[in-house]
């Protein structure tokens, strides 16, 4: 549709839209499609190639399986901070060794039983800062790293 008509003036939708604004009982019908113009050919055709998150997804993990046998974890991405929680019982808070960077981060602990374990990746799906924490509570253990940039991380590795 133009935006005039024939003989110059609004049509009575564009005029209560232009009038109204988001409030307009027509504000729906005012987007106007920006998308690229139809070739004309029934054939789909791409318009750009990016990484989905399904790509993501069912690419290789970051999760370091070889070195890691703490498999059962959760973790919860806050606006500034992303916090794992690991269901392990140890003994006292020097049972429990972080080490980590900007990009990756390997905790090892030994349980109740006297076992190691480990849980590790090679790489998280943002960047971190350096200052890791590690809070030990009677069922389980807590690590929070302060993230770089406030985005959301919908997993913990890539």
């Amino acid at each position: 549709m133009d935006e005039k008509h024939c003989n110059g003036s609004l049509s009575a939708l564009e005029e209560n839209i232009g009038n109204k604004g988001k409030h307009s009982y027509y504000y729906a019908h005012s987007h106007k499609a920006t998308g690229p113009k139809w070739d004309g050919k029934p054939q789909p055709r791409l318009l750009s190639k990016n990484n989905s998150p399904e790509d993501c997804y069912n690419s290789k993990t970051s999760f370091d399986t070889n070195n890691s046998s703490i498999t059962v974890y959760s973790f919860s991405d806050e606006n500034s901070k992303i916090k794992i929680y690991i269901p392990l019982a140890v003994s006292s808070a020097d049972d429990v060794t972080l080490k980590h960077d900007c990009e990756s981060f390997a905790l090892t602990a030994t349980d109740i039983n006297f076992e190691k374990k480990r849980l590790a990746f090679n790489k998280l799906f943002g960047t971190v800062e350096e200052n890791g924490k590690v809070k030990v509570k009677s069922d389980k253990i807590i690590v929070t790293f302060t993230k770089k940039e406030e985005k959301d991380w919908p997993r913990l590795g890539f």
